[in-house]
């Protein structure tokens, strides 16, 4: 079988590779020190903290080693496109979609995924936040090789790649897990008994006494069950992209779509949208639909502040860029 593809256990069906890559992050929490470093608001997605890659790059190369390029969907901000050229070498890989406005987190998810399912409907999908400092990326790269196995036993369910908390982090989003099910076809997924977002120093103290792991948002899953689940939980969201996949369907046919009409489509459509979070809206609802996957002697930490760049950067040692050490 080629790379990127996995087999249906009950139907032998052939479930292509597809990924999502979550670059449409305004940065703001890290913004007071990009712009002393580099003098410009430029989001840290675009930013080169550590060795020579952007975060977007590094997120693009971890993926593009299990997937192939052209099962790749990027999704940015309009606005942001102008820093594209200096953060990732061209070609881009993949299918590039320019988000016209911010409408939350897990309307970031859903555009994307329909033009997942408008190009494969029996594509497998992990969805893949770009912010993310990961080591070794080898060893997590195997964990994703496994994830994308995983869910061809997952008819109705999701995968939520977690890790143990080592501190107890009051930014991020927290999961209990319940103990394997015995017997379980599946191992080493778990059930989720609770996902916490972003608990008080008191309850995330309580949450690592507990054993408990942080929610990475990286989610595996089959993207038919992802978008019904999206339908169960956030109705106008899909709503709403139900007709862009019709008018997608409709416009692009075989020829391609101009970027200005893809862009008109796009905005009748984020018209209608209200703001949703992927984890506190969608991932919270959808728990009993959820099986957790624990990863093992990883580092992994959400760069969202300074504090937490500055951490992995000294625990590891690692070269940066001039200028970025003063701008801490």
């Amino acid at each position: 079988m080629t790379r990127g593809a996995t087999r249906d256990g009950a139907t032998g069906a052939r479930r292509p590779a597809h990924a999502i890559v979550l670059a449409a992050g305004s940065g703001e929490r890290l913004r007071p020190v990009t712009e002393r470093w580099l003098g410009e608001r430029r989001p840290k997605q675009y930013c080169t903290f550590v060795g020579t890659r952007s975060m977007l790059q590094h997120t693009l190369d971890r993926v593009k080693t299990v997937v192939p390029r052209r099962n790749i969907v990027t999704v940015i901000a309009e606005e942001h496109e102008r820093y594209l050229a200096s953060a990732v070498p061209a070609p881009f890989p993949g299918t590039l979609v320019r988000q016209p406005s911010n409408r939350g987190t897990a309307v970031g998810v859903f555009l994307p995924l329909a033009y997942v399912l408008e190009r494969d409907p029996n594509a497998t999908v992990m969805v893949f936040p770009c912010d993310h400092f990961i080591y070794p990326e080898g060893r997590f790269l195997q964990y994703v090789m496994a994830s994308y196995r995983l869910c061809r036993g997952l008819d109705d369910s999701l995968l939520l790649l977690a890790v143990p908390a080592t501190s107890a982090e009051t930014d991020y989003g927290w999961i209990e897990a319940a103990a394997p099910r015995p017997g379980s076809p599946i191992a080493p997924l778990r059930p989720i008994e609770r996902l916490i977002e972003k608990p008080s120093l008191e309850d995330a103290a309580t949450l690592l006494r507990r054993g408990g792991l942080w929610n990475t948002m990286v989610v595996a899953a089959r993207a038919n069950t992802l978008w019904e689940l999206g339908r169960k939980f956030l109705p106008d969201v899909i709503e709403a992209f139900d007709d862009l996949r019709q008018s997608l369907r409709s416009t692009v046919g075989r020829a391609g779509l101009a970027v200005d009409g893809e862009a008109r489509i796009l905005r009748d459509a984020y018209d209608r949208l209200r703001a949703a979070d992927f984890s506190a809206d969608f991932l919270a609802r959808a728990v009993d639909s959820t099986l957790v996957f624990p990863l093992e002697d990883l580092l992994w930490s959400d760069w969202g502040r300074p504090k937490r760049v500055m951490h992995s950067i000294q625990e590891l040692g690692l070269q940066t860029p001039s200028g970025l050490a003063r701008a801490f």
